[in-house]
């Protein structure tokens, strides 16, 4: 072949890739905007609609990398209060990155035992066995089904989402990428773990609780269970998702709770406030009327004039906590200023959580449990604005 023809093939080759290459983007985009909108449309739940729902079993999706989140993680399904009448089942996924070029694996652990003994695939037995225990001595009935999941952390989220998806669970609970930061696995970044963390907020088709654990480890054995919970409501859709899972541990007579809310005194409320507002009165109304003659419930009353003062007021609210439930973001417009948002050290965990993990509440010494609602919203927008930039 001559130096002319080899020319003519090459940019004939190079013509046709340039050609065809916006189509086949094209179509890999709008396959995944419909994958999505369909997804989203059909799975997105949350805690309550389970409440709304009447469901029977409570659905929950723990991720654990370490030995070290397994006891507070078996604490806080202790708490939800399982019973024959609503059973709790917790899907178990033991998060280990995938180093290597081997393929990403999933793999239950009945199959794992059997499977994977005496091979190199990663597993931690240890904290498979302690759910395992666990569900055998709960005092309600409690379902685990373990996972090992093996897979790059930029990409892990994905296992995640999908998998809570499929299993249309209302509630997936991670660690905050700083537990345990001093004994953490060399193999466990935390940079790692909190971009993996920020990734399931963002496309987690339920609400996302992130937890933040100190390690408590007083009144949590099961023979002698005590818990004490503190809920700071101020409102919005994540505020409610935290009063919504309280809803759930009332009936477990060793959990006591007590309910801050916060209002803040406004002379102007704009309508989309005015709809959250009226959302947020009629599930305290509903929490309030199911607890009536509820001698482990307190609920508190605090109008503030404003977010600092009700960040003061939050700080004084320090108590005997073991576990202290927020949102992530509220709707209170007070809330938004870029002031407040300077202090963060961690946005994942919002201005209040933030705070809450921070040595300045109960001298950083209580477990904290942020949680945000299913970003249907954000997720449709983000999906559609790269649909439309092909267009």
């Amino acid at each position: 072949m001559d130096q002319q023809s080899y020319t003519q093939i090459i940019l004939s080759s190079l013509g046709l890739t340039m050609a065809i290459a916006p189509f086949i983007r094209f179509s890999c985009i709008l396959h995944v905007h419909l994958r999505q909108s369909s997804s989203i449309h059909d799975c997105i739940k949350n805690i309550q609609s389970l409440l709304a729902s009447n469901s029977e079993t409570f659905q929950i999706l723990c991720c654990v990398h370490n030995e070290e989140s397994v006891r507070n993680m078996i604490t806080l399904l202790e708490a939800s209060n399982p019973t024959e009448a609503s059973p709790i089942c917790a899907y178990i996924f033991h998060a280990v990155e995938l180093t290597g070029s081997a393929a990403p694996l999933l793999v239950p652990h009945t199959k794992q035992k059997k499977k994977f003994t005496h091979t190199s695939v990663p597993t931690n037995v240890h904290i498979m066995r302690a759910f395992e225990n666990y569900s055998k001595n709960s005092k309600g009935p409690v379902v685990i089904e373990a996972f090992t999941m093996t897979a790059p952390y930029i990409s892990m989220h994905e296992t995640i989402c999908h998998e809570a998806n499929d299993k249309k669970v209302p509630l997936i609970i991670i660690p905050f990428h700083e537990n345990h930061k001093d004994v953490i696995a060399p193999n466990c970044p935390t940079k790692a773990i909190r971009q993996f963390n920020i990734n399931v907020q963002s496309y987690a088709p339920c609400t996302v609780g992130i937890l933040v654990d100190r390690s408590l480890s007083c009144r949590l054995s099961l023979n002698h269970f005590s818990y004490n919970v503190a809920v700071f409501f101020i409102g919005g859709p994540d505020d409610r998702e935290a009063l919504a899972y309280s809803a759930l541990m009332p009936g477990n007579t060793k959990v006591s709770i007590s309910v801050f809310r916060f209002t803040l005194a406004e002379t102007v409320i704009e309508e989309e406030q005015l709809k959250e507002t009226k959302l947020d009165q009629a599930l305290v109304d509903e929490f309030k009327l199911s607890n009536i003659g509820n001698d482990h419930l307190n609920w508190h009353e605090m109008e503030v004039a404003d977010g600092v003062q009700l960040m003061d007021a939050i700080r004084q609210s320090h108590g005997d906590y073991d576990l202290v439930m927020v949102g992530r973001r509220h709707s209170e417009m007070s809330l938004r200023n870029e002031e407040m948002v300077d202090f963060m050290e961690n946005a994942e965990l919002g201005v209040i959580g933030d705070m809450l993990a921070s040595s300045d509440f109960c001298g950083g010494m209580v477990n904290v449990l942020v949680m945000q609602d299913s970003r249907e919203f954000e997720l449709r927008t983000a999906s559609d604005e790269k649909f439309n930039e092909v267009l």
